[in-house]
């Protein structure tokens, strides 16, 4: 696979993918299938027209909550410090590429179990040293990356697609986050707002925003520096109260590159008000942000443009 890392997309050219409901987790595996065969070139004149098998996807693809990490206890910020749980983990890195790559039924069931098996002896690991909670380490054993109809309440780049962290220890790992965020009113989330302040500490935290708002703060920090962020959205976090904090994190932490704001055309029936933001994360936050940095939004053309003072 090439080296670009994405999270929440589908492509050829992308190493992961992450999607909240466990349903459409197989409608990402078969947008990569498709994607992989429509862009071999055939040549008639080889074995199988040149078109190879395709990959084992389920490692590849994972349903989580990715608004939770996992805190690590102790000083060290990556499982990877650890030289047991690190040798640990390139054994199971070598397990997952074996596993990727396996053509019959037969070695696709040997290299699954080896995967299983070392996925437990990590966890061993993990609750021997301490490296994680008691807690944590007993979500890491439940969850299962080949079980294509469950999820995993929490999110973490090392343990389910082993890229290590980057060298200030945070999950900024990726290219490109792409995502149509679920669209929860504040109400709904009563549970999640003690975890989302307290726990998270999340800096776009008010007590009136709507849970798509959080998934913002979290992608743009798995983002690498100039990684590419494109969302769908409701437009209410640059127009609400509730966004105030939001609008300061993306101003100071990404240049926002394009704002489509459809007002209330009925461009799509689960989400009212829509919008598409592209933006890039920034090499470091600054703040405040150029002036230079001012976005006017675009709008579909029989609607004039806005302009969006809260983004500079």
């Amino acid at each position: 696979m090439p080296t670009t890392r994405a999270s929440c997309i589908s492509s050829k050219n992308v190493s992961s993918a992450q999607t909240f409901n466990p349903l459409p987790r197989r409608s990402p595996s078969c947008v990569f299938f498709i994607a992989l065969i429509v862009s071999q070139p055939i040549d008639r004149t080889k074995p199988n027209w040149n078109i190879t098998p395709l990959p084992n996807l389920e490692t590849k693809i994972v349903a989580a909550n990715t608004l939770f990490g996992v805190p690590r206890q102790g000083n060290q910020g990556s499982l990877l410090n650890d030289p047991a749980i690190a040798e640990k983990e390139a054994e199971l890195r070598d397990a997952n590429a074996a596993y990727f790559t396996a053509r019959s039924r037969a070695t696709q069931k040997r290299r699954k179990e080896k995967v299983e098996k070392l996925h437990e002896e990590l966890v061993t690991l993990l609750k021997r040293d301490g490296f994680v909670t008691a807690r944590d380490a007993d979500r890491r054993a439940r969850w299962d990356p080949f079980d294509q109809n469950r999820y995993a309440d929490f999110f973490d780049v090392e343990w389910m697609f082993g890229l290590p962290r980057a060298r200030d220890n945070s999950e900024a790992v990726f290219d490109i986050v792409i995502g149509n965020p679920p669209y929860v009113r504040q109400e709904e989330i009563k549970e999640l707002k003690p975890l989302l302040k307290n726990i998270y500490k999340y800096e776009c935290y008010t007590g009136t925003a709507d849970l798509f708002v959080y998934f913002y703060e979290r992608s743009v920090k798995q983002l690498k520096p100039h990684g590419v962020l494109s969302f769908i959205t409701p437009n209410k976090w640059y127009r609400a109260k509730y966004g105030e904090g939001l609008r300061l994190f993306m101003a100071t932490h990404t240049r926002i590159n394009s704002i489509i704001d459809f007002g209330d055309e009925a461009v799509f029936t689960t989400i009212a008000y829509p919008t598409i933001v592209i933006a890039t994360r920034r090499e470091k936050p600054i703040n405040p942000p150029p002036v230079a940095d001012v976005v006017r939004v675009q709008a579909p053309r029989k609607s004039p443009g806005l302009g969006c003072p809260g983004l500079r």
